[in-house]
């Protein structure tokens, strides 16, 4: 059910396991194209969603305030870069970026 940050979720899952390393060399391709599943359009479900899968990951790791910040920061950027605020209101982003919003819950 999670169409913006359902590989969020696999990551966290895939952390909890443990047992990690990281690479830092790239390896995959990343395109786009029209019927591409990348956000090509970006709405309150998938603000939410956001907002929701970060509520989550800090429920279950920890988390400074200054990476909290951060999230805040990201999820505003989001608002700025899909210019959300010419078509929601303050009151329907405000619950967006509390993860309130049908189907956003992981």
């Amino acid at each position: 059910t999670l169409r913006t940050a359902g590989d969020w979720l696999v990551y966290v899952h895939l952390l909890q396991a443990g047992d990690l390393a990281f690479e830092s060399t790239p390896l995959n391709y990343h395109r786009r194209h029209e019927n591409s599943v990348t956000i090509s359009q970006f709405s309150l479900d998938d603000l939410s969603e956001i907002a929701a899968m970060q509520a989550y990951i800090g429920e279950h790791f920890p988390i400074t305030a200054d990476q909290r910040a951060r999230a805040r920061r990201y999820l505003n950027h989001l608002i700025e870069h899909f210019d959300m605020r010419g078509q929601y209101t303050d009151t329907q982003l405000d619950a967006a970026m509390h993860g309130n919003t049908a189907g956003a819950a992981p």
